[in-house]
């Protein structure tokens, strides 16, 4: 027990010497910033940092900002920032160097917005907007607030468009492949259909014609493929009353065979499509249903003429 006290007091004690060693020796200030220089390097940078402001919000500008980030380098490298004192080349290295980043990043976020704002986005530009953004962000000169928002929204937006761009896609190799599938077809036209009531998801990816036109495009073509897949399936059964055997012994038997097996199942199918008219808005919906109909029961009556006459 007399141990423990002996060793809480030495403890204490120590505690307080560093305590006081502390008061009597603080941490230095930091450096001050320097004041305005008459160093002719610097101000060339400077006057440089200057001129990129001003440059157009319409057109990239990562040449103009990576050659200043050279000569900073190439400046700070042979000694000429800082007046003959090393310190100092350090500190305007890094003063220019942040600088250089704010002002650049205030323009290119300018320039990105400029691209999303637009109707036509090109897919180069999208792919510069991507990987500057992503450079950016890795920079030490980067600071938490509204650039770090920015750089966010901007994943947000190629993100979004990246999502649509990719269900069109998907829909179109669907449209354009043999196969059909009508709940497949619904899926794809229900989702078009929620991407345009919400805007496309984005108020600037909502601004690309180029999406939102696709998007108002599928039901016509998810349509045309509906109609290609029916009239192929009446091709198909055309004329199989007289190329297949039924064993009736009367027309009617044999008429009742041949639309069980091949008549009723195409125009299940005509009716199915009949049905659907709310999800595909085609203005020449309802010819197109009458024409598939009078083709089909004139089908069904040809059959019918046909199994009488071999009936007498």
């Amino acid at each position: 027990m007399k141990t423990l006290k002996i060793i809480l007091a030495i403890a204490v004690v120590a505690a307080l010497g560093y305590f006081v060693w502390q008061w009597l020796n603080p941490p230095p200030p930091p450096p001050p910033p320097p004041p305005p220089t008459t160093n002719v390097y610097v101000q060339r940078v400077e006057k440089e940092i200057d001129s990129l402001k001003t440059k157009s919000v319409q057109t990239f500008c990562k040449d103009f900002y990576t050659n200043i980030q050279y000569r900073i380098q190439d400046y700070y490298n042979d000694g000429l920032l800082g007046n003959g004192k090393t310190t100092d080349n350090d500190q305007w290295k890094d003063i220019l160097s942040e600088r250089l980043y704010s002002v650049y990043t205030d323009k290119f976020i300018a320039q990105a917005f400029h691209v999303f704002n637009g109707s036509n986005w090109e897919s180069s530009k999208l792919d510069f907007i991507d990987e500057e953004t992503n450079l950016l962000q890795k920079s030490v000169y980067l600071k938490a607030g509204s650039d770090t928002g920015r750089f966010t929204e901007i994943h947000t937006i190629l993100n979004k468009y990246r999502e649509i761009s990719r269900f069109i896609q998907d829909a179109h190799n669907y449209i354009n492949n043999g196969y059909f599938d009508l709940a497949r077809s619904k899926s794809y036209l229900s989702s078009a259909k929620r991407y345009i009531t919400n805007n496309l998801d984005n108020v600037y990816v909502n601004n690309n014609t180029r999406l939102r036109g696709d998007l108002q495009a599928l039901p016509g073509k998810a349509y045309t493929k509906h109609l290609n897949n029916l009239n192929t399936r009446m091709n198909q059964n055309r004329n199989r009353y007289r190329t297949v055997t039924f064993t009736g012994s009367t027309w009617a038997e044999k008429t009742s065979q041949y639309r069980e097996r091949f008549w009723e199942p195409v125009n299940d199918q005509i009716t199915e499509l009949e049905n659907e008219e709310h999800i595909y808005s085609v203005s020449s919906f309802q010819a197109n249903i009458r024409s598939l109909k009078n083709r089909w029961n004139t089908e069904l009556n040809d059959a019918i003429a046909y199994f009488r006459n071999q009936s007498n």
